[in-house]
């Protein structure tokens, strides 16, 4: 047994954990709205490709848990033939692909969780207001913005990774010591290092946003007594959001400068209480909003709302 076993075993178990609350959730909201007239129907539709996107990344990364496993008990043999180095990189490919279609369905949840919680402060606003007004349309756009840049280096670190990271495991079993490459594996690991730090920064300023966002849509409920309950939870999700994205920034930074131990520690076992966790709970949190609110949560007329806009919706609580 390698020392961070307990760890990983630790972190599956907790992660099927995610999965199976999401896919309690994700069940329930089936059962609210389909089959019936649910002026929300959009809404939970949303919801539910968010729930379902987010809980295929979780399950890739049981899966990536599993091959880490199975690769360092492979490491613990004694024998580095042909055949070891040979299983070593098979088992790294396997990861290499796991990691990228986990990245994949996360980018796409990231930036549909983004726009969810900015339109749900839209609507919020506007139920208030009772008009779309400049800064809500300032706010979608400028979230919209935000989630296609951050798409786009996630989507630029992709190609990255699947030519130099296999450069790594060629370093691992080059019998021969030709290290003609390194020089560009380094570079390319480099690049791969500072595109994903830009995009962890760039994902704690729009988390500040939001939090923002969500402080002001909170101080324009103070009044609203019988009403603030989803401005409350709207806080509550920017604070989780904005915790994500300060841990994804500490652990990227972590990645870059700190030794590899501490590195497999911090993501293994803190990881789960500051990424996977927080998400989990702002995808629940977004699901009791819908439920909450009179009617549903999200039309294609009106975010997060329920009525045409020329009768604005209720804010009345069920």
């Amino acid at each position: 047994m390698f020392d961070f076993e307990p760890w990983f075993h630790a972190h599956i178990g907790l992660l099927v954990t995610a999965i199976l609350v999401l896919f309690g959730a994700w069940i329930a909201s089936i059962s609210r709205v389909h089959g019936r007239a649910e002026p929300g129907r959009a809404g939970f539709v949303f919801l539910e490709v968010l729930m379902i996107l987010y809980m295929l990344h979780l399950l890739m990364t049981i899966v990536s848990d599993a091959i880490v496993l199975q690769r360092a008990n492979l490491t613990l043999s004694t024998d580095r033939d042909e055949e070891y180095w040979e299983k070593f990189k098979r088992s790294m490919h396997k990861g290499l692909i796991v990691i990228i279609i986990s990245l994949v369905f996360s980018m796409i949840a990231n930036v549909l969780l983004l726009f969810s919680l900015v339109e749900l402060g839209n609507g919020l606003m506007f139920m208030l207001k009772q008009q779309r007004s400049k800064s809500q349309k300032i706010m979608r756009y400028s979230a919209l913005s935000l989630a296609v840049v951050m798409f786009i280096l996630q989507i630029a670190i992709l190609p990255l990774m699947l030519k130099y990271l296999p450069m790594t495991w060629r370093a691992f079993g080059d019998e021969y010591g030709d290290y003609s490459y390194a020089n560009e594996m380094y570079k390319g690991l480099r690049n791969i290092q500072h595109l994903g730090l830009t995009y962890e920064v760039l994902n704690l300023v729009t988390a500040i946003g939001v939090l923002i966002y969500a402080s002001t849509v909170m101080h324009a409920y103070r009044t609203e007594k019988s009403t603030r309950g989803c401005a409350i939870a709207f806080l509550i999700m920017a604070i989780l959001f904005f915790i994500r994205a300060m841990w994804l920034l500490v652990y990227r930074v972590s990645y870059i400068y700190m030794h590899e131990d501490f590195r497999i520690g911090t993501e293994t076992m803190l990881g789960i209480f500051f990424n996977y966790w927080p998400y989990t709970a702002i995808l629940l949190i977004l699901f009791f909003v819908a439920l909450k609110k009179q009617g549903g949560v999200w039309t294609t007329e009106q975010p997060w709302t329920t009525t045409s806009k020329k009768s604005p919706p209720s804010v009345e609580e069920k």
